[in-house]
């Protein structure tokens, strides 16, 4: 009897059983065993054994991917939302704490931009596991990424943790984000430090690998063939519960007490690595602790233009009103939230601009051809109904060649924005953003 039925006499009998731990690698094998009884001269059972190990492995990666797949998608879109939620409160916070007087009232509304900030900063690990996280670009070696992490833990992390790391010699030029890269590292250590209450070993390597036609991804999907570079990080913690291992990089996902962790960790490490088209995975050392593993692809290509750095001012800086102008500038401001639009307005204002609005890209064609170049800003929400920010971006530039473009937008660091970024002409800012940030964005593209 097999499956909780009985079998009719001569019925093969079908079902799938774990083996293991087998060979060095300690894995469990599962295999499909399949009976037939067999009649005739001599009586007996055939019993055939299949390894289906890789095969059902493989269709758990693409379950997991089609998961993952779909919560990024609903987390980019939440996370987008918030993002223009967040750029009403700072605005309007900004704008009444740049007229209030009163000290004390003054600190009550820099407490409500203080806290909007810091939902931001969540919203940007939701953004980095969807994958819209703004990533800017630029040729790094992986091993001076690990060598600033590495120092950065050795401060940070407890003295009964010892950090080990083997770089090697070869060079692994990879094109992305030192910082998104660096954050991942350090979130890896820290997932680390809390798997080793009384202390332990962390252990950090990098390796050249060359990747064959067939490598399965982590979460689904293949990896093109070729050279990558390789990043192992490994703990020796309790190790990750098999029940857990499905689920470590869904966002929101903690085994930690209430209070200790929000769940965003590993997941924005996941979207980081995979907006760098590369591929994580989590396993289990044979001598216990965990293990991760990311793979990224290497460059020969020159690094792409960043984004243009927007620097955070001290908390009580506010920005000055344009100086310096024979006559205020003319902003052509394109944004569907009515409030965000609005607001935003007020701040440019507030700048000494003078502030035309649309919403959407196909408006501010019917504005922008009307006024000419008595524009001379565009600030481009990127998402929009009708025509997005860069489509608008692409019609604006044949109607006025030398139009400054500002794109504005929780996905404002997209790959198709960053490639348009020009220095002193085009720039991106990503919402929410303070009355500094964009007053700074706008006088690096109209000057002082």
């Amino acid at each position: 009897i097999e499956a909780g039925r009985p079998y009719a006499p001569g019925e093969p009998v079908a079902f799938t059983r774990v083996a293991g731990p087998v060979g060095q690698s300690g894995m469990q094998r599962r295999a499909l065993i399949t009976a037939m009884p067999v009649a005739g001269a001599v009586a007996g059972v055939v019993v055939v054994l299949r390894d289906v190990t890789e095969r059902l492995l493989a269709e758990e990666r693409l379950n997991q991917a089609e998961k993952l797949e779909s919560i990024g998608k609903l987390a980019g879109g939440i996370a987008h939302d918030f993002n223009n939620m967040l750029a009403v409160m700072c605005a309007a916070a900004g704008l009444a704490e740049r007229a209030e007087s009163d000290s004390a009232r003054r600190g009550h509304l820099r407490t409500i931009i203080t806290s909007a900030e810091q939902v931001a900063e969540s919203n940007r690990r939701l953004l980095a596991f969807a994958r819209k996280d703004p990533v800017r670009r630029a040729v790094d070696d992986l091993r001076e990424v690990v060598a600033q992490a590495h120092e950065l833990l050795r401060h940070s992390l407890e003295r009964t943790i010892v950090i080990r790391c083997d770089c090697g010699t070869l060079p692994l030029p990879v094109l992305g984000d030192r910082s998104a890269l660096l954050n991942a590292l350090i979130n890896l250590g820290i997932n680390a430090r809390d798997a080793m209450p009384a202390g332990g070993t962390l252990a950090i390597a990098t390796a050249l690998v060359e990747v064959g036609t067939g490598e399965a991804a982590a979460g689904g999907g293949e990896l093109p063939p070729g050279r990558y570079a390789e990043l192992i990080v490994r703990d020796s913690g309790h190790g990750i519960p098999a029940e857990v291992l499905p689920r470590i990089f869904d966002p929101f996902f903690t085994t930690k007490p209430v209070g200790k962790g929000t769940g965003l960790g590993l997941s924005a490490v996941y979207g980081t690595v995979r907006t760098h088209g590369g591929a994580i995975s989590a396993s289990n050392q044979p001598g216990g602790g965990a293990r991760f593993r990311l793979v990224l692809p290497l460059t020969t290509q020159p690094a792409l233009r960043p984004m243009m750095p927007l620097p955070t001012p001290p908390p009580a800086a506010a920005p000055e009103p344009s100086a310096g102008m024979a006559a205020p500038p003319v902003v052509l401001l394109v944004d569907d939230d009515p409030e965000v639009r609005q607001l935003t307005a007020d701040i440019l204002a507030d700048l000494g601009c003078t502030v035309l609005t649309a919403g959407n890209g196909r408006e501010a064609l019917v504005v922008l051809a009307a006024e000419g170049e008595r524009i001379r800003l565009a600030v481009l929400d990127v998402i929009m109904p009708e025509m997005g920010g860069v489509e608008a971006f692409r019609e604006m530039r044949h109607l006025q060649p030398g139009l400054r473009v500002l794109f504005s937008s929780g996905y404002a660091g997209g790959d198709d924005v960053v490639a348009l970024v020009e220095p002193g002409r085009v720039a991106a800012i990503e919402k929410p953003f303070t009355m500094a940030q964009l007053g700074a964005a706008v006088k690096g593209l109209l000057g002082p």
